[in-house]
């Protein structure tokens, strides 16, 4: 959360920065859009993606970990270890637990 925050202050801040640093060659406003659209997109796209890890991580915490790391897919029923029907991967319980950050008692 703090890198996508670094990332779109950098983005707003940068024009702010560099208006004693022009030398002429390139109009400001070109400077300017050059530097914030990219640091506000990308900080956007990490917001956006850190969503995404959160919402994966619940789904495997409220599972005990038991969802394969690779595809998602819930591991209910199989047992600590084997192959992920979905997608052939081969898991281990406690390494999932780990990949996931949900305790052994999960």
């Amino acid at each position: 959360m703090i890198l996508i925050l670094a990332s779109v202050g950098a983005g707003l801040l940068a024009p702010v920065a560099s208006l004693g640093l022009s030398n002429g060659t390139i109009p400001r406003w070109a400077f300017i859009l050059g530097v914030t659209i990219p640091g506000v997109a990308s900080g956007l796209i990490g917001a956006f993606l850190g969503v995404a890890v959160q919402r994966e991580q619940k789904k495997a915490a409220g599972a005990g970990g038991r969802r394969c790391w690779s595809c998602g897919y819930a591991l209910h029923g199989l047992g600590d270890a084997g192959s992920c029907p979905e997608c052939g991967v081969p898991f281990r319980l406690a390494d999932l637990r780990e990949k996931w950050g949900v305790p052994d008692g999960g």
